[in-house]
């Protein structure tokens, strides 16, 4: 199991990072103080707002993409033969 807890945390991550985002890029997030890209420009003017958002919540969108296919990926192709490093610092 330790040896490839990498990917499934990757491919975890993805898993709840697609889904918060698909309402900030689909413009569904009002301004608020706890959720989206906040800075004090974007919480000055909420047409500021929703396209900063809607961006960022595209990117988000692909990124978690990626991040899951190379959870997938690492997970099917290397399932057995990673090497967990465990540095202390």
């Amino acid at each position: 199991m330790l040896d490839y807890i990498g990917s499934l945390v990757s491919f975890l991550l993805a898993l709840i990072f697609i889904p918060i985002s698909i309402p900030l890029a689909l413009k569904k997030v009002s301004q608020n103080h706890f959720y989206g890209f906040r800075t004090k420009y974007t919480l000055a003017d909420e047409e500021i707002w929703y396209v900063v958002n809607s961006k960022t919540g595209f990117q988000m969108i692909y990124m978690g993409i990626i991040l899951a296919v190379y959870g997938l990926v690492t997970l099917l192709l290397f399932k057995g033969k990673q090497k967990q490093i465990i540095v202390a610092i």
